[in-house]
């Protein structure tokens, strides 16, 4: 006997709408790719967000990830084996929606120290761009704070993204 089971978090047509979303929450309409695949997945399972670890400087970080712990609960159905497998096993499905985007121009990848992604709202069907809309108005508080508080913390190293979430293998890093 098998079971299916649908979850968005493996849905590259998914992916794509929540990058979109992500990056049209962000002031400047760009992130760090490694921060995009965080922030992704913390928009699919945003109670996780409770093993983020804030450097030192963010003010009003533990106040607002506990207020979002208390939003965004998990149900008996929501029980994830380990977050760290399935942030692993959502890449291929985020590499496949980046590339969809990047193949129809919705994104730009700017190469530098950090790679960054750049949204072209332009670009974007008006559908699209008002689903994200209304996905940021009912989500405002968990976008709010992806969009603002991760891209503070670094991307590479001990205190990088993968470090501080715990999703991601940080140690060899060039820093």
């Amino acid at each position: 006997m098998f079971s299916l089971t649908y979850t968005p978090a493996y849905d590259p047509y998914h992916a794509v709408f929540r990058c979109v979303t992500l990056l049209k929450a962000t002031k400047n309409k760009c992130m760090a790719a490694r921060t995009l695949r965080v922030a992704d997945f913390f928009v699919c399972f945003p109670w996780v967000i409770k093993d983020l670890r804030a450097p030192r400087g963010l003010t009003d970080f533990t106040k607002r990830k506990n207020a979002l712990l208390r939003q965004y609960q998990p149900t008996i159905y929501d029980a994830l084996p380990d977050a760290r497998l399935v942030f692993e096993r959502m890449e291929p499905m985020q590499i496949t929606a980046i590339s969809a985007m990047l193949g129809a121009q919705l994104i730009t990848r700017e190469e530098g120290g950090v790679e960054k992604t750049c949204l072209h709202e332009q670009r974007v069907s008006q559908t699209t761009l008002a689903a994200a809309e209304d996905y940021i108005s009912e989500h405002a508080d968990l976008l709010a704070f992806l969009t603002e508080y991760l891209p503070q913390i670094g991307v590479f190293g001990a205190d990088g993204i993968f470090a501080r979430s715990g999703l991601g293998e940080h140690k060899y890093d060039v820093v």
